[in-house]
């Protein structure tokens, strides 16, 4: 069975229920749980920094890596974020007060449960775009900085179907190369990308899952946060069987404007589910 559109699918479950017999019908299995969202952690621990704000003081986002690991204690998937800040204030002492008053809200937000994902577009936008990564007037200020290593508790998820047919691994395969390309190829998007196929741990219940790496097809390239908003949310919700697992977006040393937009770096990976659907689904989307 070939998709008809790159990535996405419709999962089909009974809706019916006996008039005679009065018990419900057996239910399709459970279809797998999305992976943790690296972007999703990402732009949850932003978003903080958006909200705290320290009164007297200017916070840089240096860098940020983003990535999904499994929880060591095994309670399922971690989304592990590091932010790379410097905080500046007229003085030693206010920054590095800033600096832990940052610090407490970001792990506090990193224990809360339930906030929804994935992060949806308007959510990037206002995080990448709208919050100023490298606030300009601190030139003359004091500076503290470190960086902050958080454990996101996943936010809730939407379990799916899955990616492709038995048999058809060299199809996803392909599929998801053209998707990425074409997010990639939008005039607002990274351009030309390169792209490799990885090895990713399967899922909570033993679901195939396959990744692909991303980065620049020109070493050193730079992008706009903007871009880099629009290339990343769009991979993201451009399918349910899609998620942004591993996220590195850094300031780039060699920009010779530090005005200029253009001074990004970025890599990422993203995880398709693979796993066939169980028969019941499977036959429901003839």
């Amino acid at each position: 069975m070939k998709l008809a559109s790159p990535l996405l699918f419709l999962v089909l479950v009974p809706g019916c229920r006996s008039e005679e017999s009065g018990a419900a019908p057996p239910r399709a299995p459970a279809a797998p749980a999305r992976p943790a969202s690296a972007l999703a952690g990402a732009v949850r621990a932003i978003e903080t920094l958006d909200a705290v704000r320290p009164e007297g003081a200017l916070c840089q986002l240096r860098a940020l890596r983003a990535e999904r690991l499994v929880d060591p204690a095994g309670r399922g998937e971690i989304e592990r974020v590091l932010l790379d800040l410097t905080m500046y204030a007229a003085d030693g002492a206010r920054a590095r007060q800033a600096f832990d008053e940052v610090r407490a809200a970001l792990e506090s937000e990193a224990s809360a449960p339930g906030r929804p994902e994935p992060a949806l577009p308007e959510r990037v936008q206002r995080t990448f775009v709208d919050f100023d990564w490298d606030p300009v007037g601190r030139e003359d200020w004091v500076s503290y900085s470190d960086t902050l290593h958080l454990g996101m508790r996943p936010g809730l998820t939407t379990r799916v179907g899955a990616l492709a047919p038995p048999g058809a691994a060299a199809e996803s395969s392909a599929e998801i190369e053209s998707y990425v390309r074409t997010h990639a190829s939008a005039s607002t998007s990274v351009g030309q990308v390169h792209l490799s196929l990885t090895q990713v741990p399967s899922g909570p219940g033993g679901e195939a899952r396959i990744g692909c790496r991303i980065v620049p097809a020109a070493k050193g390239s730079c992008y706009a946060l903007a871009n880099l908003a629009h290339f990343l949310s769009a991979l993201e919700n451009g399918s349910p069987a899609v998620r942004l697992t591993k996220l590195s977006i850094e300031l780039s040393q060699g920009a010779a404007d530090p005005h200029e937009a253009r001074r990004w770096t970025f890599e990422a990976e993203l995880t398709v589910d693979a796993e066939p659907p169980p028969t019941s689904v499977a036959s429901a989307q003839h």
